[in-house]
């Protein structure tokens, strides 16, 4: 697994659903056949809250694109692994976010996070947060299925 404190990923990653019983290669190339590197970034606080702001907006949720590796339909929800967002319904009929934790604490803007996520968004236009993030790591030549794999064998 990538070590990083937090992980972040779009749902729109994962094409469809795994059927019950043995995976294969095959399989999770499928599911999952973006050229999508793991990587790791520093950010803020202030930055992580600007991203899960944006990550959390229909727009970006409905995003139809193709590049960059990716070669899903739309961007889809973000998933978070170590990041609690709280939302509520307001007057005007739309989810605001409220609260966010990284790992059941309140975000900090000021202090620095590790967080997993793609290299789609270290290299994309998507986040600028994350493109101009001056720490990055990247773990090559692990794809994302690759990953999978790691996780399901476990």
């Amino acid at each position: 697994m990538v070590p990083g404190g937090h992980r972040m990923v779009n749902a729109g990653v994962l094409l469809e659903p795994l059927a019950r019983g043995p995976v294969t290669k095959k399989d999770l190339h499928r599911i999952c056949p973006h050229p999508l590197n793991p990587c790791k970034v520093k950010l803020r606080g202030a930055e992580l809250k600007e991203i899960i702001l944006e990550a959390n907006t229909e727009r970006m949720k409905h995003w139809q694109f193709k590049g960059f590796g990716f070669r899903g339909e739309v961007m889809g929800e973000m998933v978070y692994d170590g990041v609690e967002i709280e939302t509520e319904l307001e007057e005007d009929g739309a989810w605001h976010i409220r609260a966010i934790r990284i790992n059941g604490e309140p975000l900090e803007p000021e202090r620095t996070y590790d967080v997993a996520t793609t290299d789609m968004f270290a290299i994309g236009h998507f986040y600028p947060q994350i493109q101009r993030a001056a720490e990055k790591t990247y773990y090559m030549p692990e794809f994302l299925r690759d990953l999978l794999a790691w996780k399901l064998a476990q």
